[in-house]
This record gives C-alpha cells, structure tokens and sequence, in this order.
C-alpha cells in the first residue's frame, strides 16, 4: 500500500536523469554487448554480493532483458553499478552514452525505513510524487516518524522505524530498472519520429536556445561534435516510422520539449516535468503489478 505525507521528505537523492555533458559517470566499455551488466573497477565485493544474494542465477539478468521486451526497446542500454567510491549518486539514463548507471551504495548503504501501523500491518511511508520510500539512517527516519506521529495517529495506530528487509531492497532495484528504461523508451520514440532522431535529441540536451542565426550555427556545431563523440555515432540512425502528427509523434514532440527544458533534480519544476511524472508513474505502476507495494 503506498501511503502520502505532505511534510515526508526524501533525504535520499531521487533517481537523476542526467542531461549529456554533466554526468559524471565512469565511460562504458562499449565493447561489452548492450544486455551485459558491467561492474565499475572500483565497486567493493561487499555490494555486488548483496546484489547477487538479492538476485541469483542471473535473475536480474531476465528482469531487465523482461523489462526491455515488454516496453519494446530496440537497443538495450547497458546497465552499469557503481560503489561508493565512483562518486556518482543515484545514477540515471544518459542518452548520449546508451547507458543506465545504477549507484549500489545509495541503495544498500541505509538499513531503516518509516512505516505505519494499523492493525498489526506495517504500511511504508512512500515519498510523495515519486512513489518510492526514503531508505535512511535510523536518526533521519525518526526525525520523518516524529515530524508525521500526529497525522499519523488521525488514522492508524503508531508509526515506527523498522529494518529495511531484503524484499524491500529487491523492489527498490527493479523500481529504479523500470523509471530508468522508461527513459530509454522515451528516447527510443523520440528518436523514431519523423523530424526528430538522434541528432535532435543531442541538441536538445545541451539546453541552449539559440536566439539568432550565428548562435544557430554554433549550436549546429557543437551538435555535431557531441553527436560524433556519443554512442550513436556510428549506428544507422533509427528508422523515423512515426509522423508528426500520430499520437506517437505528438508525444515524442512533447518529450523533446521536456528536454529541452529538463528542471534541476530537486527543483519545483522537476517532478512535473513529462519525462519524469511518466517514469515515476509508470515504474511504481509496474512495481505494484508485478512484485506488490512496499
């Protein structure tokens, strides 16, 4: 059951979708095939080890391939983990780079979560608008459980800090999957819209507007370069199937322009921000459906 406070506040990082050119995640051995799972040099025995207990026999493996399957992407990203001395939080989709980097330290490195008691049940406090619980320390969760008691007791019994619990973990893993490569999806149909591709989508991520033909011709530039740089360059450009104005195209237009205008992490634009409220929506969708709340 997922259960809203306004006052909850997540003091983990949400997921970050990153913009091309600011990540700062560790370049993919793009050699490995692109339903390869590759580990950073630097991720510590301890995490992957809790990753493999969490998911055996290459379980993982097939919830991810799954996941692609059903939202029907063309070109799997690969999929990297990170430990904490990789210093990258949260982790994201990065177009340019075809790549979801997943952080196993943001995910493994709290034990406690807030949840309500009503009858015996305990029900986990979801942060509002992304549908996930705050994994914290247990002083960061009592902090939350206090500042919630008093609304708290209108309509259950208590509320508690409790252990995190491996089935917690394990849904927290896929959740992430699934927002992430509704990302890449998103992307996919951008990129197989009439007018929009590859390129178009490179451009959009630098956020520049250009307000005259001279900066129009940097920009252009600039596209270019990246678009050279990045792991699109050298693959046939994605067959441009969808018209401007089918429901597809439509969409993938309204996509780019939540691009092109893509808020701060954390900002009052973010969470309204179309290629977020769809992820976030999506994922704890899927998450219900096929693994159950929190």
């Amino acid at each position: 059951m997922k259960v809203y406070f306004n006052n909850f506040v997540n003091s983990v990082s949400p997921v970050s979708f990153k913009s091309d050119g600011v990540s700062n995640q560790n370049k993919v051995d793009m050699s490995a095939p692109q339903d390869t799972f590759v580990r950073s040099a630097k991720t510590q025995d301890v995490y992957t080890q809790k990753l493999n207990a969490l998911f055996p026999n290459g379980a993982l493996d097939k919830i991810y391939a799954q996941i692609g399957k059903e939202l029907g992407i063309d070109v799997l990203p690969t999929l990297k983990f990170y430990g904490p001395s990789d210093n990258v939080m949260a982790g994201g989709f990065t177009f340019s780079k075809n790549e979801i980097a997943l952080s196993l330290g943001e995910i493994f490195n709290f034990d406690k979560k807030v949840v309500m008691v009503k009858n015996g049940r305990y029900l986990t406090l979801v942060a509002p608008q992304i549908g996930m619980p705050m994994f914290a320390d247990k002083a960061s969760c009592e902090m939350v459980a206090n500042a919630n008691r008093k609304n708290i007791k209108m309509i259950a019994d208590d509320v508690k800090v409790v252990s995190i619990t491996d089935d917690d973990y394990k849904k927290f893993v896929i959740h992430k999957l699934y927002h992430e490569l509704i990302h890449a999806q998103q992307h996919m149909i951008m990129r197989s819209t009439e007018g929009i591709g590859e390129k178009e989508i490179t451009k959009a991520w630098t956020h520049i507007k250009p307000k005259n033909e001279a900066e129009e011709k940097k920009l252009a530039e600039l596209t270019e370069k990246l678009h050279k740089d990045s792991y699109w360059a050298d693959k046939t450009p994605t067959a441009q199937k969808h018209s401007k104005d089918s429901e597809q195209g439509k969409l993938a237009y309204t996509l780019l322009e939540a691009v092109r205008n893509y808020p701060a992490v954390g900002s009052p634009e973010y969470h309204n921000n179309a290629l977020e409220a769809d992820a976030y929506k999506r994922s704890y969708e899927y998450l219900s459906k096929n693994f159950g709340s929190y």
